[in-house]
């Protein structure tokens, strides 16, 4: 298993596959965790000695990859709205 680190939290997997954009933790064909669009690698740091897989995610995994980001920014939204309304009705009783 392989250990990828960004900021405080700690992702594993059995493979950790890196590209132009994108990191991709597979455990068998399975995806355990993305993140795309990175354009600062220097964030993420791999366990000592450990190094990125070369082996490319299949077209299903990479889209796989794709739809956990956008739920992960839905999410992100969601949270944002439910604050404004938050905000609204506070200032609707003020």
């Amino acid at each position: 298993m392989k250990t990828l680190t960004f900021g405080n939290t700690q992702f594993v997997a059995e493979k950790i596959i890196k590209t132009s954009s994108d990191i991709i933790g597979l455990n068998g064909n399975n995806v355990a965790f993305s993140f795309n669009g990175i354009s600062d690698f220097s964030k993420f740091t791999l366990g000592e000695g450990q190094e990125f897989d070369s082996e490319p995610a299949t077209a299903e995994q990479q889209q796989i990859s794709q739809i956990l980001a956008d739920q992960a920014k839905m999410k992100q939204d969601i949270d944002l709205l439910k604050q404004d309304i938050a905000d609204l009705k506070g200032d609707a009783t003020q």
